[in-house]
């Protein structure tokens, strides 16, 4: 998966991820994305769960992988940390604004 980002000040950035993690909404109705690009990704291998379907995940899948954490509630912040713990290479947590003051 490669995360295109764009800055307000107008510069371009690249990050490519093996597993996805979107965390919105496990404590009320799953709210579930697809982008474009989703099932290509998925069919290589790459992974794409909702938070509430993250127990589900084994060490193999999470140990050594570039791991991209979409939101940034309670589950979003403990997913992150369980799979640093867990042996990802990298973890990267991606939110549209400020959750937590």
């Amino acid at each position: 998966w490669i995360l295109k980002i764009r800055s307000s000040k107008g510069g371009d950035d690249e990050m490519i991820f093996d597993f996805v993690a979107v965390c919105t909404g496990t404590f009320t109705s799953p709210k579930c994305i697809s982008h474009p690009g989703q099932d290509d990704f998925v069919r290589t291998g790459g992974i794409v769960k909702h938070s509430s379907e993250y127990k589900d995940l084994s060490n193999e899948d999470i140990q050594g992988k570039r791991v991209l954490i979409i939101g940034n509630s309670k589950s979003a912040t403990d997913i992150a940390v369980h799979v640093a713990n867990r042996g990802s290479r990298q973890v990267t947590i991606s939110q549209t604004r400020n959750r937590w003051r």
